[in-house]
Protein backbone atom coordinates (compact mmCIF):
# COMPACT_ATOMS: atom_id res chain seq x y z
CA UNK A 1 0.00 0.00 0.00
CA UNK A 2 1.17 3.18 -1.09
CA UNK A 3 1.54 5.95 1.66
CA UNK A 4 -0.16 9.12 0.37
CA UNK A 5 -1.77 11.91 1.88
CA UNK A 6 -5.38 10.86 1.17
CA UNK A 7 -7.00 10.33 4.27
CA UNK A 8 -8.55 6.49 4.27
CA UNK A 9 -12.28 5.43 4.88
CA UNK A 10 -11.63 5.03 8.86
CA UNK A 11 -10.01 8.83 9.20
CA UNK A 12 -13.05 10.05 7.06
CA UNK A 13 -15.66 8.42 9.21
CA UNK A 14 -14.15 9.09 12.08
CA UNK A 15 -13.93 12.86 11.18
CA UNK A 16 -17.27 13.11 9.24
CA UNK A 17 -18.94 11.60 12.60
CA UNK A 18 -17.68 14.17 14.95
CA UNK A 19 -18.84 17.05 12.66
CA UNK A 20 -22.18 15.58 12.61
CA UNK A 21 -22.35 14.70 16.75
CA UNK A 22 -21.25 18.61 16.92
CA UNK A 23 -24.10 19.78 14.57
CA UNK A 24 -25.98 17.71 16.71
CA UNK A 25 -25.00 19.24 20.11
CA UNK A 26 -25.78 22.86 18.54
CA UNK A 27 -29.54 22.04 17.68
CA UNK A 28 -29.91 20.32 21.17
CA UNK A 29 -29.08 23.66 22.09
CA UNK A 30 -31.43 25.54 20.03
CA UNK A 31 -34.13 23.05 21.15
CA UNK A 32 -33.10 24.12 24.64
CA UNK A 33 -31.17 21.25 25.76
CA UNK A 34 -28.51 22.65 27.39
CA UNK A 35 -25.00 20.46 27.13
CA UNK A 36 -22.15 21.10 28.75
CA UNK A 37 -18.94 21.81 26.64
CA UNK A 38 -17.38 19.58 28.62
CA UNK A 39 -19.82 16.41 27.96
CA UNK A 40 -20.29 17.91 24.42
CA UNK A 41 -16.44 17.90 23.88
CA UNK A 42 -16.38 13.88 25.34
CA UNK A 43 -19.50 12.58 23.06
CA UNK A 44 -17.95 13.96 20.27
CA UNK A 45 -14.60 12.14 20.70
CA UNK A 46 -16.11 9.25 22.02
CA UNK A 47 -18.38 8.78 18.71
CA UNK A 48 -15.69 9.93 16.49
CA UNK A 49 -13.79 6.95 17.93
CA UNK A 50 -16.66 4.48 18.27
CA UNK A 51 -17.27 5.43 14.03
CA UNK A 52 -13.82 5.01 13.17
CA UNK A 53 -13.05 2.07 14.90
CA UNK A 54 -16.00 -0.30 12.94
CA UNK A 55 -14.89 1.06 9.93
CA UNK A 56 -12.04 -1.17 7.99
CA UNK A 57 -8.89 0.45 7.25
CA UNK A 58 -9.28 -0.01 4.14
CA UNK A 59 -6.44 -2.85 3.57
CA UNK A 60 -7.21 -5.96 1.23
CA UNK A 61 -4.47 -7.58 1.38
CA UNK A 62 -4.98 -8.68 5.64
CA UNK A 63 -1.48 -7.86 6.42
CA UNK A 64 -0.32 -5.38 8.67
CA UNK A 65 1.39 -2.16 7.21
CA UNK A 66 4.38 -3.16 9.27
CA UNK A 67 4.73 -6.44 8.07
Amino acid sequence: MANTLTPTAKVTSGTAAGAVTIVLVWIAGMVGIEVPPEVASAVTVLIGFGVAYLVPDGSSDGKHVAE
